[in-house]
């Protein structure tokens, strides 16, 4: 960028990038919300569209009324990152990332509800399955892939027990690729008046 005079764009690179270093460096506590792991998510994604330019787009949608709701620190970036470094970077032409949100309520508990999909060339069956089963269980994969996703599940599942973490759904052998993380609506309160 620098060679091709493209000053504003470097400024907009050092301070979004200084914005995710310093939440990283200063984001020791346990818990964050919503909106605060979404700014981030932002921030690295703001990064990536002018590195990949014109062939990554990304759209954010989730209600206001959850963005204050409880999550733990940093578990939404793993998910982005997971979407640019396996799915649309492996990917010839034009790539989007969407990311929505939503709350359901099925009459004994509130779950919260965030979903990364791209349109990457997918995961073969195989593989897709066997992290599947993985994640279901909580566990790491032996060959060591997918990293972030099950460390992620991890720590979701320690946190909030069965029932909540990282799911794969959708059918297999398509592409794109989904991931959705699915916690407890705020035990704290914090965010319960969204869904009053």
């Amino acid at each position: 960028l620098a060679k091709l005079g493209r000053n504003e764009e470097i400024v907009e690179i050092v301070a979004k990038l200084g914005k995710l270093l310093r939440a990283s460096a200063r984001n020791r506590a346990e818990l964050s919300t919503v909106g605060a792991g979404l700014e981030l998510v932002r921030c690295y994604l703001d990064v990536e569209k002018i590195r990949f330019g014109s062939r990554f787009s990304f759209s954010i949608e989730v209600p206001e009324e959850l963005l204050d709701c409880e999550l733990p620190s940093l578990v939404l970036e793993p998910l982005a990152e997971n979407a640019l470094t396996h799915g649309l970077e492996c990917k010839g032409g034009p790539g989007r990332l969407a990311i929505t949100g939503w709350a359901e309520e099925d009459g004994t508990s509130r779950t919260l509800t965030l979903a990364f999909e791209d349109d990457g060339p997918g995961v073969q069956a195989a593989v897709l399955e066997r992290l599947r089963e993985r994640l279901a269980k909580a566990e790491l994969l032996d060959d060591g892939s997918a990293l972030g996703l099950a460390g992620t599940n991890r720590r979701l599942r320690l946190r909030y027990g069965e029932g909540y973490g990282l799911t794969l759904p959708g059918p297999v052998g398509v592409s794109g690729f989904r991931v959705e993380l699915r916690v407890p609506l705020s035990r704290d309160g914090a965010g319960e008046e969204a869904l009053a």
